[in-house]
Parts: C-alpha cells; structure tokens; sequence
C-alpha cells in the first residue's frame, strides 16, 4: 500500500521512502581538482604524506626503479637516455655501488658528491686539491686507501679467490682515468712503485711516506723509512718515465729517513728524468754529499721549479754546492732550506749563488726562499742586503736576484742592525712583497722604525 491514513511508507513502518531521503540530501561543496591526476591524488593518498603509492607511481618511475635496483648487474649507458633521465636514476643510486661499474657509467656530480661525504665527512673534502671534480676528489680518497690498508700479503684466498694484492691491482685500474694526485701517508707494505705507477697513467702529483702511525709499542724500525728496494723501483720508474709515469710533474718523500746513500739511487733516475718539475725531499736525512749530487739537477738545463731540502743535515759546505748550481740555473722558482744548519758561512755562499752577471744574458728566476732556523747572522744579512739593493759584487760585477718576492729569515741570529740594513736595501728594492724576520731575538726596540720602514715597504 502506497499511502496509509496520509503518511508515506516510511512514517508507517520505519524504512524512509526514497522522496525523504532525497528530502534530508544536502549537497556538500568540494573544492575542484585542478585535473585529472590531482582527482586521482586525492582519492588514493589519503594520509597527505606525499609519497606516491604503488598505484600513483608512473609508468616512468616503474623503469627507474628496475634500473636502478639492477644497475650493478645491468649498467646504463648516457647515451641510452637523456640527460635529465641520466640525473634522476643517479639521484637515487646507492653511495655503495661498485666503484668499477660507478667509474664507466656514472657521471652525475651530484651522485660523487654525496658518495664523498658520506665516505670521509665534510670536514675531508677539500674539492679545491682535487681539481674542483668531486669524482677525482673520490677515487683519490679511494686508491689512498686501497694503499695504505695494503699489508704486502701476495698468498692467495683459502677459497679459492684472488690475493690482496690481486684485488688492490683491480681497485687501481678501475679508478686509473680520475687519479690525478695521489696522497699516502702511510704506506705499510712497502709495494714498488713499479707495481703502482704505471697503473695511473695520469699522475701528475705522488707523496708518500713510508710507514705506520699510530703504531704504539708495536713499533717495527724496518717499517719506517725508505729501503734500498723501494729507492731501486722508484728510481726505475723515473729512468722509464715515458711508459711508467708520463705525467709525473710533483714528487714528494718527505719523512722517509733518506740519507745520502738512498738519495744517490734516486738520483740515478732523476738525473735521466725529463718531467719532474717539483721535488720534495723535507724532513729527511741528507747531508753535504747528498746535496752535492741534488745541485747537479740545478745546472742549465734543468727544469726543476721547486726543490724542497727543509729539515735535514745540510751545512756551510753544502750551501757552497746549493750555489754552485743556482748560478747557472734559471728555472727553480721556489728553494725551501728552512730547518738546516748552514750558518753565517752557508748562507753567505747561497746567497752568492744567486747572483749573476749581465754578460752571461741569464738572470736567477728565483721568487721565493725561505732560509729560517739555519742561524744565520751578520754577515748573510749584509750579503742579502747588497743582492736586494742590486749593488754589483766580485770582478765580475755580479748583480743580485730581480725576482726574488718571498725571503723568510725566521728564527736566526740576527740582529737589531741586520734589520737597520736590510731596511736600507730595500729603498732601493721594488720587487720584495714578503719578509719574515719573527724569532730572531737578537732584533730589539731600537729597531722598531726600521721594522716598521719595512713592513710599510713590503705590504
């Protein structure tokens, strides 16, 4: 029955008939998707944390997702997509990829970035040693750590794998293309150089030191310091240069106990050596006769720019050498004897050698010494005095050095009318930028005006 006593269905029997339901409808107002795939947002992500579900994700980010879970197996190419693809599979690859596969197939600098702090902190990655390349500063942090976890074990694996010594050759030559400048600051297993070098064919820059830090009461005195063997390999490389090294311009042993012994073995291959331009052999043992056979590199055809002999056991004798070949030499730019014990006597000699005569067409090229902690006195600071102020020396009127910019006389003997002198030479001085004179206690109050004179002078 449709109608009872003039109420509906619903009034009657308590089930609302479909005109009172459409009666008590109220029409809420929804805000409009801007589109489709907004409507589709709001329906499927209803938590708002702004993930896509499985069902929002695209057909494009399906792909990604395959590629980059399998791309240690199955590596992509740049070629095989666009560039900007290229960044967004990088973006969300995992830091612990192999280093093999990261070096052929991935060239986002975004990616290297993040591998690098992860891998050594902030505080470590310093981008400006590195070529300004956050894949070289990588793979350079990398083979120094190859290197210097490297225990010299060459027995093979008890199942069956290869050898350490094995998997440190293959770390190598997958990183080679990036390795530009290589830093060890402790190399424990004493491996040739000519196992290493020619492994990195584009190495410009090698330091290292041969031993252990931090060893404690575990000290070993053979695993400190340069061996015959390693003198022997290294000093091979050098001689076979054009396929060991081909790039080498900057070698550095500084701590390595070298004496004049070692020193002459190196020299072998330095002498034959004709890209090295940078030497380093600080903190090191050698005396008179091993700088006698470094002067040899200083004649006129030399091409060393800089040559580091700081901290070791030249003397007056040794700076006689020193002169000896800065006189004819027109190439070294730098000369650090900082830490040595030449003395009034050697410093004098040095200082004579870079003079030259105007007849001879060649002048020094020097800029930069640096002569602190080698008590020097009076008579080195009078002839420093005459090379600065150009004033002519010897039968031969031999002129000072024109280019000399940087001279650190820290730490001598000097005294208050040292300073009085230099200060006077430099009125005639318009090359000089630098001058140290900190530690020489001999310097006192009434040489404040002609320190003064010359801070103004060079500033």
């Amino acid at each position: 029955m449709a109608l009872r006593l003039g109420t509906t269905v619903g009034n009657t029997t308590g089930a609302p008939s479909i005109e009172e339901q459409i009666a008590r409808f109220k029409l809420r107002d929804l805000p409009e998707p801007s589109s489709a795939q907004d409507a589709i947002n709001q329906r499927l992500n209803r938590k708002g944390d702004g993930k896509k579900t499985t069902a929002q994700e695209t057909l494009k980010d399906k792909c990604m997702g395959v590629i980059v879970k399998n791309f240690a197996s199955r590596p992509v190419d740049e070629g095989a997509c666009s560039a900007e693809l290229m960044r967004m599979i990088s973006s969300k690859l995992p830091t612990d990829l192999d280093p093999a596969i990261g070096a052929l197939h991935v060239f986002d600098e975004g990616y290297w970035k993040r591998c690098c702090v992860e891998k050594l902190g902030w505080s470590r990655c310093e981008l400006a040693s590195h070529g300004q390349v956050w894949k070289q500063l990588y793979f350079e942090a990398l083979a120094q750590e190859v290197l210097e976890s490297f225990s010299g074990d060459d027995s093979p694996d008890r199942k069956g794998g290869p050898s350490e010594k094995q998997l440190v050759i293959r770390r190598l030559l997958a990183c080679q293309d990036y390795i530009f400048s290589l830093t060890v600051k402790e190399l424990r297993s004493h491996v040739s150089m000519l196992e290493v070098l020619p492994l990195l064919p584009n190495l410009t820059r090698l330091t290292f030191t041969l031993g252990i830090n931090k060893c404690g009461m575990s000290h070993v005195r053979s695993s400190f310091g340069l061996k015959v063997e390693d003198a022997q390999g290294l000093s091979s490389c050098l001689v076979e240069w054009p396929q060991c090294c081909p790039c080498l311009t900057s070698l550095a042993l500084p701590r390595n106990l070298i004496d004049d012994d070692l020193l002459k073995i190196l020299m072998e291959g330095l002498y034959k050596n004709e890209c090295v331009t940078s030497l380093d052999l600080s903190h090191n043992k050698i005396s008179n006769a091993g700088v006698r056979m470094v002067s040899k590199l200083l004649g006129k055809q030399s091409i060393l720019t800089t040559l580091d002999l700081s901290d070791n056991r030249i003397r007056a004798e040794g700076g006689r050498y020193l002169a000896r070949g800065l006189r004819t030499n027109d190439s070294l730019v730098e000369l650090n004897l900082r830490m040595n014990r030449l003395g009034d006597e050697g410093g004098v000699r040095l200082v004579d050698g870079l003079r030259s005569s105007p007849s001879s067409g060649s002048s020094s090229g020097l800029m930069r010494l640096n002569l602190a902690a080698n008590g020097l006195g009076k008579e080195t600071a009078n002839s420093l005095a005459g090379l600065l102020a150009g004033e002519a020396f010897g039968p031969e009127l031999l002129v000072g050095a024109p280019n000399l910019s940087v001279l650190d006389l820290s730490c001598n003997e000097l005294a208050s009318s040292d300073a009085n002198a230099l200060e006077r030479a430099l009125g005639e001085n318009h090359v000089l930028t630098a001058l140290d004179l900190r530690g020489n206690t001999g310097i006192g109050p009434e040489a404040d005006s002609a320190l003064g004179a010359i801070g103004r002078h060079v500033r």
